[in-house]
């Protein structure tokens, strides 16, 4: 349960700070590193779409499914 909170959580600003371009978060230099890589909106979509997997993994913790 505890888990699952804490990647849902976890997963929320992930995708939020790559949605918002927070500038904490975009300035970040792991976030720099996969700008110069893939593009500006490539690593927004890739920070949301792991925002998102990290959700429906702590939905999963949640459910019993995992873990």
């Amino acid at each position: 349960m505890l888990w699952g909170l804490l990647c849902i959580a976890a997963g929320i600003f992930c995708f939020m700070g790559a949605y918002r371009q927070w500038g904490f978060y975009v300035n970040d230099g792991k976030y720099r590193f996969m700008a110069k890589m893939i593009g500006e909106g490539g690593a927004r979509l890739f920070y949301m779409g792991f925002g998102v997997l990290i959700i429906v993994l702590g939905l999963l913790f949640m459910v019993g499914v995992i873990g």
